[in-house]
């Protein structure tokens, strides 16, 4: 089995997931639940700008500056992304999204975009 830090994001979700689910049977609902409900708002109300699998590549992003936010190459922290979403960034097209969102519905968003990062995979033999 190859060390944790090598596995595909989609097989670490799955495993935190089981492992929840240990202790907490409804816990695997409830996160499959959450990532559906981010994915769907994420596809509503940032993929305009974002692209609809979070490459910073949507049909607006040719005309912001600075460009989109590329989930797949930078995650931000949990903290940052909340931010974000509750404040928007100054001097960019991101607005505030703390009227528009619920507080769940702004966390399902953090998870959702967190889950896209795909992490540098080392070369065999380094």
């Amino acid at each position: 089995m190859p060390p944790w830090r090598q596995l595909p994001t989609e097989d670490l979700r799955a495993l935190i997931a089981y492992i929840q689910s240990l202790s907490d049977p409804g816990a695997t609902a409830r996160m499959q639940e959450a990532a559906g409900l981010g994915k769907a708002l994420f596809a509503a109300t940032c993929a305009s700008c974002h692209g609809v699998t979070g490459e910073g590549n949507g049909p607006a992003a040719g005309a912001l500056a600075p460009a989109p936010t590329n989930f797949h190459l930078k995650k931000p922290t949990e903290e940052r992304a909340w931010d974000v979403l509750e404040n928007g960034v100054p001097g960019a097209a991101m607005p505030p999204w703390r009227d528009q969102l619920s507080a769940d519905e702004r966390h399902a968003l953090v998870e959702f975009v967190r889950s896209l990062y795909d992490p540098p995979q080392e070369k065999e033999g380094q």
